[in-house]
């Protein structure tokens, strides 16, 4: 049997978060391996427990929840933050994939799509508005050198990254080119390193902007 989806429920109101491990729960692909109330229990639990996936609320007493996500990110670079909020506010979601997450979920999502993007998460799929996807690429070009890439990537580092550049999954780059999930991660990660980012939302922004012969740095 497949390894289950480990999810890491983060918000400050119970009986919300007790629905969405019910939801979760439903799920055959998934399990919840915690809750937490405060932005500091989920950055303690997200060490102990090294979730795949994150759900974590951004309006949290204490430390934000973008504050938590840049800390997790930071420790944890293979667990994926999906932004959660009751709020659209696009200054709010951009401070949060800036800090490190790679989704954005409103609070007023339906059980499926809640799933959905769960799912989507986990397989390295980026969840975010035009709008927001549109602020990190002008950004990311602003004043910034030029690195090709072909010239530091090998062969197949480089198909990744155009598979990636072409919304692939994680999942759907692992069949197509007959690897495991984990070695696609694994070569996502070192491609990650080369060219000097923390997470997959920084390499889409470089391939968005710079094109196939250069990227940003």
């Amino acid at each position: 049997m497949n390894e289950k989806i480990r999810v890491l429920i983060v918000d400050d109101h119970p009986l919300l978060r007790k629905a969405l491990a019910i939801v979760l729960s439903k799920c055959e692909n998934m399990e919840v391996v915690g809750e937490c109330n405060d932005g500091e229990d989920a950055i303690e639990k997200a060490f102990i427990l090294s979730p795949d996936v994150i759900i974590m609320d951004l309006s949290l007493p204490g430390i934000s929840g973008v504050q938590a996500t840049e800390e997790i990110v930071k420790e944890n670079p293979d667990t994926r933050v999906l932004a959660f909020s009751g709020t659209n506010d696009d200054s709010t979601i951009l401070a949060a994939v800036q800090a490190g997450a790679t989704g954005f979920l409103a609070k007023a999502t339906c059980e499926m799509d809640i799933i959905k993007a769960v799912n989507e998460t986990y397989n390295g799929s980026i969840t975010l508005k035009a709008d927001i996807l549109r602020q990190l690429i002008n950004q990311t070009a602003a004043g910034k050198p030029k690195l090709r890439y072909r010239e530091i990537l090998t062969k197949r580092e480089l198909e990744i990254i155009d598979r990636i550049s072409h919304g692939e999954t994680n999942h759907v780059i692992a069949e197509t080119m007959e690897l495991t999930n984990s070695t696609v991660r694994s070569h996502i990660n070192h491609i990650l390193t080369k060219v000097g980012v923390k997470s997959r939302i920084d390499l889409v922004r470089f391939v968005l902007v710079g094109g196939l012969e250069e990227t940003i740095v």
